[in-house]
């Protein structure tokens, strides 16, 4: 890490704590489906040994949410950065007419739930920045046929983005698929709020 901040990951997945990647890699073959996140993760925990958490569970659970964001105020004190890159994509079912009520729940739950849950994060911690990771399909008609619910989902991430920086002044940047921030954008994260340094 660049700064000398506290990583605080979340996922879906049961990984293991820093001081038990080791073991864990020892005890499971390199096919077990979750061996890759556990390598990757392991690698994070390297490069910052001691600044990296990591803490299962689903971002679109309100409990959840809470649950972070009581540790952060409790252990931590405050939060500079928000980066928000949960996403389900069902590819089982693309046709519009395949689709299922639990198929667009599932879907729409990381985007939706998700980003409106970590959203609330911002009246706590007002000068923390939000970075929500979207996709170029939010922006195209062609593409949402078959992925309207997840091309809906970032839509909201997009209308949300927008009406926390009118509304509130926050700094809160969308990056689209394939896209990357601009210079502004990059200097709008960086800099400090308030006499704060960024990403501490």
């Amino acid at each position: 890490l660049d700064y000398d901040a506290t990583l605080v990951l979340t996922g879906r997945s049961e990984l293991p704590a820093a001081e038990n990647c080791a073991a864990w890699l020892a005890e499971h073959s390199s096919d077990d489906p979750q061996a890759e996140r556990v390598r990757r993760l392991a690698e994070i925990y390297a490069a910052a040994p001691g600044r990296v958490v990591y803490l299962s569970g689903h971002i679109a659970s309100v409990e959840h949410v809470e649950g972070l964001k009581n540790l952060i105020a409790e252990k931590y004190g405050r939060l500079d950065g928000i980066l928000h890159a949960a996403a389900e994509l069902e590819t089982r079912q693309l046709a519009l007419r395949t689709k299922t009520a639990e198929s667009l729940r599932k879907v729409l739950s990381a985007k939706v739930a998700g980003s409106l849950h970590l959203a609330k994060l911002l009246d706590a911690w007002p000068e923390a920045r939000l970075v929500l990771l979207s996709s170029i399909g939010s922006l195209s008609g062609a593409l949402s046929s078959g992925e309207s619910d997840y091309a809906a989902g970032c839509r909201l991430q997009n209308h949300l983005a927008a009406k926390l920086r009118a509304e509130a002044g926050q700094t809160v940047l969308v990056l689209q698929g394939g896209t990357e921030f601009s210079a502004s954008e990059i200097s709008a994260l960086r800099a400090p709020r308030q006499g704060r340094p960024a990403g501490g």
